[in-house]
């Protein structure tokens, strides 16, 4: 079963700056004392592309995969995958953590209208439950 979660980043104890990708110490203070905590989900479309092809088993299957790229309203630009209709650039979007196939936690997009169980479906093959 997919788990979808919180989007849960790392964050500076010192000045408050959301940290990604995940770091020692701040990128904006050099604060060495870093928090994982729950953020807005919310962003902005910024770009996005289509793969046409993948060397990994589980993307191969459900190609074309679509890859976003989002800036956060708390201000740091992420990479993630993209569920729904084709994005549109500036759209406003929402940001989840997902559990993919092999547990790790990786980053889903999509509209920020739609209901964010929709991202659980992106590692469901075969029709099957997430």
């Amino acid at each position: 079963m997919t788990k979808i979660g919180n989007l849960q980043l790392l964050v500076c104890d010192d000045c408050g700056k959301v940290q990604y990708p995940d770091r020692e110490i701040c990128a904006d203070c050099l604060g060495g004392t870093l928090t994982r905590k729950t953020i807005d989900n919310g962003g902005e479309l910024l770009s996005w592309t289509r793969l046409h092809a993948s060397l990994e088993p589980m993307f191969q299957q459900a190609l074309p995969w679509l890859i976003a790229s989002v800036r956060l309203s708390s201000g740091p630009v992420v990479v993630a995958h993209w569920v729904g209709a084709e994005p549109t650039m500036g759209q406003a979007v929402q940001v989840v953590m997902v559990d993919d196939p092999q547990d790790r936690k990786v980053l889903v997009a999509l509209d920020a209208d739609a209901d964010e169980k929709a991202a659980g479906q992106l590692f469901v093959a075969d029709g099957g439950s997430a």
